[in-house]
């Protein structure tokens, strides 16, 4: 589902934990768009 060209919540899943992150929540920016926020593992230093 979504625009041509979208990106999955899984394959944001897959790419975050292959860079070390994981998503902490996804959220609408504008109507037709979402955004995913992005943290790192662990305790912060």
């Amino acid at each position: 589902p979504g625009r041509s060209g979208h990106v999955g919540h899984n394959d944001i899943q897959e790419a975050a934990t292959t860079a070390g992150l994981h998503a902490t929540s996804t959220f609408a920016i504008a109507p037709d768009w979402s955004a995913t926020k992005l943290g790192t593992r662990g305790r912060g230093r």
